[in-house]
Parts: structure tokens; C-alpha cells; sequence
């Protein structure tokens, strides 16, 4: 039964020593500048930069770029992104309706990133503020917990082989 949980407990951490290799690349972090306070109905250009692994600005394919605004009626708009001169910087010319609304930037091959709520009808209300809704980001969950769990089952199968030769070595 050792044995096999031995076995068990190997596989499973070269099946986990393996997984962040293999997810590598995957994940950016995009940043907004602050912007002007919009007013529901008319354009405000919003400029970001996104991060590779959040240090490395990314040049995206044009068109694969863009920020959607859900409305609180549950209307989307969709205002693609366009790439600037410096690397990684990218600006959209974007509307938000009147009201609460949520928004999130599509980063091409990297997925979407939620960038919160924004409050047209608070009109003092500023970029920074609706940047404090983000949600945790899910990368930070490969990056500190994976390794958390590959070191505790290392310990766990080195404590268990060192247990079974003390105890081998006791019956001989």
C-alpha cells in the first residue's frame, strides 16, 4: 500500500513540477491611464498598456485588442483597441451609457481582463477607482500556489521514504 501511494504521490507531483512550464506565456496584466470623466453617450479615449506576465509589454495583432462595456440593462458595446508608437500601449475611443456599468479589455491571445465598474452618473468618480474592483487575478493563483503544492507533497514523499528506511532498518 506504501508503494502505491508512493507511486501515486510521484505522479502526481511530476504531473504538477510540469504544469507551469506548460502554462507559460499565458497571461498578461493590462493597465489603464487615467482618463477624463466620461458622460453617458459621448466617446472618451482610454489608453492602457498590457504587460506579458505582467513586466513585459506585448505587441497584439490590430483588431485582436478591444474594451466591451456591459450597461446595467445587460446591453454590450464592443470599441476596438488601437496600437500606439511605444510597445504594449494601446488606446480605444469608448462610450459608456449612463449608469453603472462594468467593463473588461480583451488582450488578444491572452484572454479577457475584468476592469470593474465605472459610474457614469457619479461623473467625479475617476479610472483609479473603478481599477480598485478588479477581482484577483487568477495567475497569481499558478504562480504562488502551484509551487505551494508541489513543495508540500515533495515533503510529504520525502518524509514517507525516509520513514520506510528507518523502519527497514529497524526489522534488519
Amino acid at each position: 500500500m506504501r508503494r502505491l501511494l508512493l507511486a501515486v504521490a510521484t505522479a502526481l507531483l511530476a504531473l504538477l513540477a510540469t504544469a507551469p512550464s506548460a502554462a507559460a506565456g499565458g497571461w498578461a496584466v493590462t493597465s489603464i491611464d487615467a482618463f477624463d470623466a466620461p458622460t453617458p453617450g459621448e466617446s472618451v479615449a482610454v489608453t492602457f498598456t498590457i504587460l506579458q506576465h505582467g513586466q513585459t509589454p506585448v505587441d497584439l495583432e490590430d483588431g485582436t485588442v478591444s474594451i466591451e462595456v456591459v450597461a446595467g440593462s445587460g446591453t454590450v458595446e464592443r470599441f476596438v483597441a488601437t496600437s500606439l508608437a511605444t510597445t504594449g500601449r494601446y488606446t480605444s475611443s469608448v462610450t459608456f451609457p449612463a449608469g453603472t456599468s462594468t467593463w473588461r479589455v480583451h488582450q488578444g491571445g491572452f484572454g479577457t481582463q475584468e476592469l470593474g465598474t465605472v459610474d457614469v452618473a457619479g461623473a467625479s468618480s475617476s479610472a483609479a477607482a473603478s481599477a480598485s474592483d478588479r477581482p484577483p487575478s487568477s495567475p497569481a493563483l499558478l504562480r504562488y500556489g502551484l509551487p505551494a503544492v508541489v513543495v508540500a507533497l515533495a515533503l510529504f514523499v520525502a518524509a514517507d521514504v525516509t520513514g520506510m528506511r528507518r523502519r527497514r532498518t529497524a526489522v534488519a
